[in-house]
């Protein structure tokens, strides 16, 4: 849901007028896709927030979650954040925890190029989101690591090419 941008144009969280009504259209949209597509799980990913900080984003984000949930629309609930959305995040995550089954952090884009910086940027969002839920994603020289790949490039052994 969401993402950086569609073609041309940068997509951005808004504060809806009416959250109720938001969750509840957004909820509606979901269903048909997932029933359309055969979908059973959802990915949160949105990158761009008011500069204001106060949003609605965990609680309308949440709620549809749950409400997904609850009604067997889904079974597995992702959220996304990278180093710049943290923040709304940690809201999102620590009010529906529950019904949030992985946080997909976006490590290649906290700025750290050595194995004990990855560890220390992982250290981090273990202690902000449940370090059981925390999967990183990594980019190594342009290409994203994951798995096996990630724990032998946090190693000792590892020597960049």
């Amino acid at each position: 849901l969401s993402g950086w941008s569609l073609g041309p144009n940068v997509l951005r969280w808004y504060d809806p007028e009416d959250a109720a009504t938001w969750i509840s259209n957004a909820f509606s949209s979901l269903q048909s896709l997932a029933t359309t597509y055969h979908l059973d799980g959802i990915d949160i990913d949105y990158e761009n927030f008011p500069k204001h900080g106060n949003t609605s984003f965990a609680y309308c984000i949440g709620e549809l979650i749950a409400l997904l949930k609850n009604q067997s629309v889904i079974c597995t609930a992702t959220i996304a954040p990278y180093h710049l959305t943290t923040g709304p995040y940690i809201e999102l995550f620590n009010g529906y925890k529950d019904v949030i089954d992985y946080v997909n952090h976006q490590f290649y884009t906290d700025k750290v190029s050595t194995p004990k910086g990855y560890l220390e940027a992982f250290q981090l969002r273990a202690s902000q989101f449940d370090k059981d839920k925390l999967l990183p994603s990594y980019e190594v020289n342009g290409r994203g690591i994951q798995g096996d790949a990630i724990l032998y490039f946090l190693s000792c052994d590892y020597q960049p090419i």
